[in-house]
């Protein structure tokens, strides 16, 4: 997604993002840095902070 985009997205709980072919669920955003949290069902202890370029929201 672009930054523009992550900027309109109303982030809202239970959202899901695809990231590197893989389902996620959002945790958390960054709007400064324009970061996302996600977490991996199968490793709910593993948190990934990605940057908004590189991934997309999946369920708006």
């Amino acid at each position: 997604m672009t930054t523009q985009q992550f900027d309109n997205i109303g982030f809202k709980a239970n959202m899901k993002a695809m990231y590197n072919g893989k389902e996620f669920d959002v945790i958390t955003v960054d709007f400064e840095e324009k970061l996302i949290a996600l977490e991996d069902p199968l490793f709910p202890e593993e948190t990934k902070w990605v940057r908004c370029e590189n991934c997309e929201i999946i369920n708006l």
